[in-house]
């Protein structure tokens, strides 16, 4: 923690920045959850009166900066196990090669030199597998023995054969990811769904953080004709990417499907925070107001479409409708002649378009006071 701010204030490389508010926010994360939020107002009063990093920890936090640093260390690592992931550096080849020479009847040994082949390349995986064997020879059960058995099968597309595997390593080893990840790869290119269904479901729970198991399981309930179950998963993608409106437009489309036009409204305003130039989101927007009789925003949002797609018919077709459903609910005549004005813009640009027959429903209103000269229009009979 004493070299943090220099990754702010000197950053070494291009990603020191990014990565230093990643830091701060997991520590003051760990600082509020073993000491409370209270501590964190403390050491911003203190900062505030003069005290040094140093002296905010050892006064304010009840450590030093060494102590902070081990506490934090351990906390953190309990935390990506508890998100399903190996906080352990993969080991490296050469090294652990010799150590199974020397120690060819130890299986923990063996096992990480299988590990260590299988992630120097596919070109080792063979020799993985036979390392992976010989470690599950001494100890049937060696956990990461049959974590790389698994994943050098399912690589070799013997996917039966992976399955015996990840379910042999899920039995000595409970709630591994790493299980169910490679039964979900298997039954998925087995298309064995409900299977598929059961290991992705599993594999969110053991790896949270893993955006795999969301993304498929998304798929897969799109493709079953299941929204519902579809949605949740697609709400958690939006959330932890927030720079795609991919999954945003798909929550969207869901929800006014489904007859919930509020829902789908905030996230279609979400696609064009994310980007701005998204016509058509403005388009639904623009039709979800005008349902719920929001006039003004629905021609604010068709105001939208138009500056984005100027030489498109279907553009000021929107803006015509929009401004012809207006002037009807407020009996305005002026509104109605620039729903007119509209419609005339869209059927120059594309005269066998749809603008001719909205034109004609315009005119048609239009007429029932051709003499209206307060701007008002009054319906006859």
């Amino acid at each position: 923690v004493k070299e943090l701010d220099w990754g702010f204030i000197r950053p070494r490389r291009r990603t020191d920045r990014t990565l230093a508010y990643a830091q701060a926010q997991w520590t003051m994360e760990f600082i509020i959850e073993r000491k409370g939020f209270g501590t964190i107002r403390r050491m911003l009063r203190g900062f505030a009166d003069g005290l040094n990093q140093a002296e905010v920890f050892r006064n304010v936090v009840g450590m030093d900066e060494k102590q902070f640093d081990k506490a934090f260390a351990a906390w953190a690592k309990e935390k990506v196990i508890e998100w399903g992931f190996d906080p352990d550096p993969l080991p490296e080849l050469k090294p652990t090669a010799a150590q199974a020479k020397l120690k060819p009847l130890d299986a923990a040994v063996q096992a990480k030199y299988a590990l260590a082949l299988y992630t120097a390349g596919s070109r080792n995986r063979s020799k993985a597998i036979k390392a992976a064997r010989d470690a599950l020879d001494i100890d049937p059960n060696n956990t990461r023995a049959l974590g790389v058995l698994a994943m050098c099968l399912r690589d070799d597309k013997k996917y039966d054969r992976a399955i015996d595997a990840a379910r042999r390593l899920e039995h000595a080893e409970t709630a591994s990811p790493l299980a169910a990840r490679v039964l979900a790869e298997c039954y998925l290119e087995k298309r064995s769904w409900a299977n598929a269904i059961w290991a992705l479901e599993l594999l969110k729970q053991r790896r949270p953080m893993d955006p795999y198991s969301y993304r498929q399981l998304a798929r897969l309930y799109k493709q079953l004709g299941q929204p519902d179950k579809e949605l949740p998963n697609l709400i958690h993608l939006h959330r932890h990417t927030m720079q795609d409106p991919q999954y945003a437009r798909r929550i969207a489309e869901i929800y006014r499907s489904t007859g919930r036009d509020e829902p789908a409204l905030s996230y279609f305003k979400q696609i064009v925070r994310i980007d701005p130039y998204e016509a058509s989101a403005y388009e639904a927007m623009a039709s979800i107001h005008v349902r719920a009789q929001r006039y003004e925003r629905a021609i604010k949002a068709a105001k939208n479409v138009c500056l984005l797609q100027p030489k498109a018919a279907k553009s000021w077709n929107l803006m015509a409708v929009v401004r012809y459903r207006a002037g009807r609910a407020s009996n305005d005549r002026e509104e109605l002649l620039r729903a007119k004005s509209a419609a005339e813009k869209a059927l120059e640009i594309e005269p066998t378009g749809k603008a001719r027959q909205i034109l004609q429903y315009i005119e048609a209103v239009l007429e029932e006071a051709p003499n209206a000269t307060d701007g008002v229009w009054r319906p006859q009979g």
